[in-house]
């Protein structure tokens, strides 16, 4: 078998560029943080402690069973951290290769491999694969980080089927040893994969025409029992993962003829869909009212008769690969399909990215067929050219929607207004993390409406209000959600917190305990019970509280940061040292233990090493605003002041409503006696923070160098006002005083 040649070679790489072109704008989109990417990448400790790899094989994390997945991202993590214009590399240069794939298995099933002239397996073959690849439908499994699990069992379960192909050429052990590994490596990216030796069994019957009469099967079956061994372990390890968090749905919550109908329907949608892509969505939300004599339920009954009949028909002429495209179709559906019900969606886009390869390969065969009849071949060309133009701007258009967690649920909400509860609380969630509380509230109130007895609601609104500082409806709405669920630790942890705000560190305290009777292993919660010891001088209890948690788990970053900064309060620096050290050594891309190890070396004048380590933060994370302002205080007191001003202006440029920023800006500019920017700065932190003692203290010196002395006497007097015994205060107004009566004489 000699088909790799040049023109083969050529038609991969155009293929693979052209799809990373229409695809490239997902390299401009961020994490969706309030659909699963935070529990995949930003928040999963799991992926970012590397060489974790048996945590990874055993984890039941996120109601799956996908070790390979969770490596994948792991990699990704090392190499990129948590920028995600990396994360989205990956996932797109997998793509490419798996369009590749398409157009390969295509030449090798359809055209057996054979290169020679015949430029019609190469048309149908290159038709197939843009269309596969270039289609909207292909955007969520691209676009959305979580789902890299799509594009990893695509690119091995298409490997298997061509290690598969070659297995059936040359009939060696190796091979066979290659595609069981491959298939493996399969199931451990997304269980889907299980239906793959039934696959084979079809392909078995055609193109590969091995079982052509009754007596072929159990030979061939039990070649393949090794691959149906693997498939039963996937399938088992992934209903005990969504049994035992609680995602696959009873009959009670869905039940059998709903399911049914749903299957059906789903069976028409998408293939509408690949032939019509319009009204796609990241949540398909299950349809109301569903009826056995619905119209959603009948196209998808005279589909499934319509096409099996005529795939019968067309077998019986001698033709099967309509009915091998069909059950290709249904069995890999089959997993997705419905009948066993995980999540509350209907259907979702990234479940047809091998299903629908079916029925694309079956016009993609049929093309070939009219090229080598030498029939409308202009028609092809021209028919496919328009087909890349349009596919190409629908999944350009369509890939912006991934752009952000706002983005992506506003089609869904103006799709289904005020009925879909999932769109308008994730709505609400990224507002909340961007601090549009307002927003936010709107949000939560209005999916309060469709569920009117969702824990998560109550919380969300508890937390919303408690930091508006609206403090009794904070605790009403949080003793609401505790009706609902007496044992959910989450809302004894907000409540307690919610104590914290109102003064009452004892009912706080109490709340984190209850917390931790029902969930012992919480961390939030240990870490904010040992912060509150800190908070209240309790500093044994605090250090005792931390070290209870790293018993139970040494490698736990945030009991050692807590530490650290625990010895760092109490001026046992050395051992705060340690405890940053020991974080960087576990976690070496988690920048907080080094951004605290720059403030420890500040504080400890030891400059240099500051620097060093800031200067490492920001190789790792250029954004972090925290680094960049401490970078810039520290090079303000080694007389550096341009590299200050520089590192606080960018600072600013980040948060302009960052008052330490402002502060120190102010502080800089006054070294450099430009007293206009300086009370420029301080005057716009004192409109976000006018009870700053300190501001007012230095904006009065400004005032002072400017020679107006009455503003000066008043920025003295505010700072004296909100702090008596502030002593620079009190030392500059007498200093002022003194001026203003020696001009006076």
């Amino acid at each position: 078998m000699n088909f790799f040649n040049s023109k083969f070679l050529l038609s991969l790489a155009g293929l693979f560029l052209i799809t990373v072109m229409v695809f490239r704008g997902v390299l401009d989109n961020g994490f969706v943080l309030n659909w699963d990417d935070f529990e995949y990448v930003t928040e999963n400790p799991m992926i970012q402690k590397w060489a974790n790899f048996f945590e990874m094989t055993v984890s039941f994390h996120s109601a799956n069973w996908h070790p390979l997945t969770w490596f994948s991202h792991a990699l990704d993590y090392q190499i990129y951290g948590l920028n995600p214009w990396g994360h989205h590399l990956t996932s797109l240069f997998l793509h490419g290769l798996n369009t590749c794939w398409v157009f390969a298995l295509f030449v090798l099933l359809v055209g057996r491999g054979q290169q020679g002239s015949n430029y019609s397996v190469y048309v149908g073959g290159i038709f197939t694969a843009l269309l596969f690849g270039l289609h909207p439908l292909r955007v969520e499994s691209v676009a959305w980080i979580s789902e890299r699990k799509d594009l990893l069992c695509g690119f091995l379960y298409f490997s298997t089927i061509g290690a598969y192909y070659l297995y059936v050429r040359e009939k060696k052990r190796w091979i066979y040893s290659i595609m069981f590994f491959l298939f493996a490596l399969a199931i451990m990216s997304k269980p889907m994969a299980v239906t793959l030796p039934i696959v084979l069994l079809l392909l078995d019957i055609f193109p590969l025409e091995r079982l052509r009469l009754a007596k072929d099967l159990p030979s061939l079956v039990m070649e393949k029992l090794p691959l149906f061994a693997l498939s039963l372990m996937g399938g088992v390890l992934t209903l005990l993962a969504q049994g035992t968090t609680g995602a696959v749905r009873t009959l009670q919550e869905t039940s059998l003829s709903d399911r049914i109908i749903n299957s059906f329907h789903t069976l028409w949608a998408y293939v509408e869909k690949t032939f019509w892509p319009q009204d796609l969505f990241p949540f398909y939300p299950l349809w109301e009212n569903p009826s056995w004599l619905s119209m959603k339920f009948l196209l998808g009954l005279t589909l499934f008769l319509g096409t099996t009949l005529f795939s019968f028909y067309q077998w019986r002429k001698g033709n099967p690969a309509w009915a091998i495209a069909w059950l290709f179709y249904l069995v890999t559906l089959a997993p997705v399909i419905g009948i066993i019900k995980v999540g509350t969606q209907a259907m979702a886009d990234r479940y047809t990215y091998i299903p629908t390869l079916g029925p694309v390969f079956l016009v993609g065969a049929g093309l070939t067929n009219l090229w080598q009849r030498n029939i409308f071949r202009s028609g092809i060309i021209l028919g496919t050219t328009i087909m890349v133009f349009a596919l190409s701007i629908l999944s350009s258009k369509q890939t912006k929607i991934w752009h952000d967690g706002e983005s992506l649920w506003i089609p869904v909400v103006k799709k289904f207004p005020k009925k879909v509860y999932r769109a308008h609380a994730n709505l609400a969630t990224y507002y909340f993390q961007e601090g549009q509380l307002k927003k936010a509230e709107n949000q939560l109130k209005t999916a309060l409406r469709i569920q009117p007895s969702q824990v998560d609601t109550f919380l969300y609104l508890g937390m919303i209000y408690t930091n508006q500082g609206r403090l009794a409806e904070a605790k009403e709405t949080l003793q609401k959600a505790l009706l609902l669920n007496a044992k959910d630790e989450r809302v004894l942890y907000r409540l307690g917190i919610l104590y914290e705000k109102l003064g009452q560190e004892d009912l706080a305290q109490n709340e984190y305990k209850k917390a931790l009777r029902l969930k012992p292993e919480a961390e939030p919660v240990q870490l904010r019970l040992g912060q509150l010891y800190a908070k209240t001088g309790r500093f044994l209890e605090a250090e005792e509280q931390f070290k209870k948690m790293l018993e139970l788990d040494p490698e736990s970053e945030g009991a050692r940061n807590n530490l650290g900064a625990l010895y760092y309060q109490t001026n046992r620096f050395r051992q705060a040292e340690v405890e940053y050290l020991q974080v960087i050594k576990i976690w070496p891309r988690k920048v907080r233990a080094y951004n605290n190890l720059g403030v420890l070396y500040y504080e400890m004048k030891k400059f240099k090493d500051a620097e060093n380590v800031y200067k490492k933060v920001l190789e790792l994370d250029p954004n972090y605003i925290e680094t960049i302002n401490n970078l810039g205080v520290l090079y303000l007191a080694m007389n550096k002041n341009n590299d200050a001003l520089r590192l606080l202006q960018s600072s600013k440029s980040l948060d302009p409503n960052r008052v330490d920023t402002l502060y120190y800006l102010g502080i800089v500019y006054m070294s450099e006696k430009d007293w206009g920017s300086a009370q420029t700065e301080f005057r716009t932190a004192l409109s976000l923070t006018p009870d700053n003692a300190d501001i007012h203290d230095k904006l009065g010196i400004v005032l002072a160098r400017e020679e107006n002395w009455e503003k000066a006497r008043e920025a003295f007097q505010s700072a004296l006002k909100l702090n008596p015994s502030h002593q620079s205060a009190r030392i500059n107004l007498k200093q002022l005083e003194n001026k203003i009566r020696l001009n006076r004489q």
